[in-house]
């Protein structure tokens, strides 16, 4: 991996508060707040942005442009549009570090290359049936918010630019 960064995503969730939100607040539902938990506590080991994958909207910034419910269902993004916007944020060669479904994983690995994707539900499976946990997207999100250190070990560390 020749990246000099990294980058953080979460998916948009399906429960959505009506109105005009920032992303971080438009959803609202469990298995959103424990991935973006789990990636903030990433970040307070490992450096990078964080972004979440909308449906809709593709890459977006947790804070600043707000948007309005819509059901997220409805796929409209595609690979070329998130590989324009992550080439416009200079991340399309960033390792990134996804809190994610398998849908989602497989989406992100079109739009960034398969080896650039660390799938973090997917490394800690041992762990959360080690601790007697079974493996949900729940567990396996509460596990990664719980234990930043020991995830942390999954990433390959950018090298320095």
């Amino acid at each position: 991996m020749s990246s000099s960064h990294l980058l953080f995503v979460s998916p948009c969730g399906k429960e959505q508060r009506p109105g005009m939100h920032e992303p971080a607040d438009l959803y609202t539902g469990r298995l959103f707040e424990l991935r973006r938990k789990a990636i903030k506590s990433l970040r307070t080991i490992n450096r990078g942005p964080a972004f979440i994958l909308s449906t809709r909207h593709g890459l977006i910034e947790p804070r600043g442009t707000k948007y309005a419910m819509y059901d997220a269902a409805d796929r409209e993004t595609s690979v070329e549009r998130v590989q324009a916007q992550a080439a416009a944020q200079g991340m399309l060669d960033a390792q990134v570090i996804a809190v994610a479904s398998i849908g989602d994983i497989a989406f992100l690995r079109e739009v960034f290359g398969h080896d650039q994707v660390v799938d973090m539900c997917r490394e800690v499976i041992p762990d959360v049936r080690a601790g007697g946990a079974a493996v949900k997207p729940l567990a396996m999100a509460k596990y990664i918010a719980d234990n930043p250190g020991r995830c942390s070990t999954y990433i390959k560390k950018p090298s320095p630019t």
